[in-house]
């Protein structure tokens, strides 16, 4: 058998790992370099294939938003352990003030995991 005439591999895509691929390029070179091609390019398929799991770049740019905030969602389930801790040693801080923190802090280590999914700048003083 020639080796062109060999059934390649082909990855089996998801949703899940189509926004992953999107996420890990723009995390590599920045969101200019996100486009249809370039994250089939990266998959190892045809553009066209992407179009399953997401309606062109809108949607890819829709769905990065999503993984990020299912990423700060899953830092918060991870760190239920942690806030009931600080509950129990708290000071006289309020609850609802504890929690604030915990969101903040998940929503912080999503930022700084991927600072060009969703990049978040300080500007100076006006």
């Amino acid at each position: 058998m020639a080796e062109h005439d060999k059934p390649q591999r082909r990855r089996r895509l998801s949703r899940p790992v189509v926004l992953a691929a999107a996420v890990a390029l723009v995390d590599r070179e920045g969101p200019a370099v996100l486009t249809m091609r370039r994250l089939a390019a990266e998959l190892g398929v045809e553009p066209m294939a992407l179009y399953r799991y997401t309606v062109g770049k809108e949607g890819l740019l829709d769905g990065l938003v999503e993984s990020f905030f299912a990423e700060v969602d899953e830092r918060l389930r991870t760190s239920v352990e942690q806030a009931r801790a600080d509950t129990a040693t708290a000071s006289a801080e309020p609850p609802w003030l504890t929690e604030l923190r915990r969101i903040a802090r998940a929503f912080a280590g999503a930022v700084h995991a991927h600072p060009e999914v969703l990049p978040v700048h300080s500007r100076g003083a006006p």
